[in-house]
């Protein structure tokens, strides 16, 4: 983890905060009863939609919508300085937040990392010393106002053991020059030599990875193969779509999983446990069938594909 060179005046970003409080908030998790204290406020997402987990938004609409600041950040000035402020694409942004005694599982970000492209930066809104935050079972004691990078591709959690709400601000950007220019340089070229991928530079052909995008709805009590997550308390939607030449497992519009194509119809799913796979079934160049299997089991899932 480094921190980056930017702060900010954190009682204006908690003064914008509660001006948000009558917004409705979705989960930023998918299962366990401490991932129900976990919520999120889109400010930028596809769209533009503050609450984008819409069910009946075709799947070629919300793959296709552009990132756009929503409706959140426009009442929200001084956050909105500060993305302005950091010129580089962005993809979702969001406040995060985590309520006394919950809990986030640990769990993996496979699609944000240097290699890939995209990276994600936390400013934290509020804290408190009694929030126990690890990635790779390295403590952060992050401050409010700091700008941080975290490598998310590798497991993190996070406890909430404080009486109050912890708040992130949690900003997903594509890599150009100006990203790089906050690190340090030495870092930088060490990063060159392990592979750093660009915004702008070609990606994987996006009409091959299109054909295994859909839609699929989770029920209760799911649980991810080959996890110990407490089983979902509600029915939740989901989709894969295609995100800068990435395959994305969205949930509740929340980036969760990178999908890689290996063969046939079989896609290695990376953020759950080594060795998981979906393997997809077509119907005239559409998928109409997947199913999780497990690479700690070998248990398999069917998920419930929706009707483009």
């Amino acid at each position: 983890m480094i921190r980056l060179p930017r702060s900010y005046d954190a009682a204006r970003m908690q003064s914008e905060l509660r001006l948000l409080e009558d917004l409705e908030r979705v989960s930023a998790g998918y299962a366990g009863e401490g991932n129900r204290a976990w919520e999120s406020i889109s400010l930028i997402a596809p769209g533009g939609r503050t609450r984008t987990g819409d069910g009946h938004q075709r799947l070629s609409q919300q793959a296709s919508e552009e990132y756009a600041p929503t409706d959140a950040l426009r009442r929200a000035p001084y956050l909105a300085e500060i993305l302005d402020g950091l010129a580089c694409p962005k993809r979702l942004v969001r406040l995060l937040s985590l309520g006394p005694g919950g809990i986030i599982a640990r769990h993996r970000d496979s699609f944000v990392s240097f290699e890939e492209g995209m990276l994600r930066l936390h400013v934290p809104v509020v804290t408190h010393p009694d929030v126990d935050f690890f990635i790779d079972e390295e403590r952060c004691d992050w401050k409010e106002g700091e700008l941080w990078y975290g490598d998310f591709s590798r497991f993190h959690r996070a406890h909430n053991r404080s009486p109050i709400t912890r708040v992130h601000l949690v900003i997903d950007v594509l890599i150009n020059d100006f990203v790089l220019g906050l690190f340090p340089p030495d870092l930088v070229e060490a990063q060159r030599a392990r592979g750093i991928r660009v915004a702008g530079e070609a990606r994987r052909d996006e009409a091959e990875l299109q054909r295994f995008a859909f839609s699929f709805r989770l029920p209760a009590g799911f649980v991810p193969p080959g996890t110990s997550y407490d089983p979902l308390p509600a029915p939740v939607d989901g989709r894969v779509q295609v995100q800068d030449g990435t395959l994305i497992v969205m949930v509740n519009e929340q980036p969760l999983l990178r999908l890689v194509p290996s063969s046939g119809g079989t896609l290695a799913v990376h953020g759950l446990a080594p060795g998981t796979v979906m393997e997809c079934d077509f119907d005239g160049g559409r998928v109409v069938g997947a199913t999780l299997v497990s690479g700690v089991d070998g248990a398999r899932f069917h998920l419930h594909v929706q009707a483009a």
